[in-house]
């Protein structure tokens, strides 16, 4: 662990503590911090830990041990085998989804390149929801070249879920080179760029009567 992360991350329900006390090994225990924030331990029972860091948790157990007449003059140890709390969530289409530790002060470019990067079908949409409720969902609309947009690298909190939505398709079919479907991934696809990407329209094509097929709530509209 270094400095930073004893100091300024604190200890959350999921956390996987291994706790030692000096010199008295058989009280040393790996525990689990449950829902309600508390961990067991031997002889002091439960202790509350969520919130604090490790310096704050060592010295509640130590004045747990003091109090009851267990430990003179304790000295614990906490070690932190796995940051559950500290963990965010990443969905989608990207090619790794799952949860990532985010100790420090990651941001989004980070998690998504740690989730393997976006999957084929990704568009460069990408919502972050926090875990506190009454903060509103983060809507991003990325650069087709991410780092091109570093004002979107935005900073990444525990408890966070990131959701990278798939790409809509456009099927463009009839008098062009390249009849074909394509990603749009981003909003910007204008009726003009889709039938260059198709190849442009053959020298036989009526563009007089070009039509947009739209599915939409009320069926399809053309």
């Amino acid at each position: 662990e270094n400095n930073e992360t004893s100091e300024n991350i604190r200890l959350g329900a999921g956390d996987l503590l291994d706790v030692s006390v000096y010199n008295v090994p058989e009280l040393a225990t790996k525990t689990r911090v449950g829902s309600n924030g508390d961990v067991y331990l031997p002889l002091v029972d439960y202790v509350h830990v969520a919130g604090l860091t490790l310096d704050e948790a060592q010295e509640a157990i130590e004045k747990r041990l003091t109090d009851g007449g267990f430990v003179n003059s304790p000295h614990v140890t906490i070690f932190v085998n796995e940051y559950a709390s500290q963990n965010a969530t990443i969905l989608g289409e990207v090619l790794k989804p799952g949860q990532y530790t985010v100790l420090g002060q990651p941001r989004l470019f980070d998690i998504i390149s740690t989730a393997g990067g976006f999957s084929e079908r990704a568009a460069r949409r990408v919502t972050i929801t926090h875990r506190v409720p009454d903060d509103k969902p983060v809507n991003l609309q990325l650069a087709r070249n991410v780092n091109d947009d570093p004002a979107k690298n935005v900073e990444i909190r525990a408890g966070d879920t990131i959701v990278v939505q798939r790409a809509d398709v456009v099927y463009v079919v009839g008098d062009v080179g390249r009849p074909s479907g394509f990603l749009m991934d981003s909003d910007s696809l204008t009726v003009l760029k889709a039938i260059a990407l198709a190849g442009g329209a053959n020298r036989t094509a009526k563009l007089s009567e070009a039509k947009i097929i739209r599915k939409t709530p009320q069926g399809m509209q053309e």
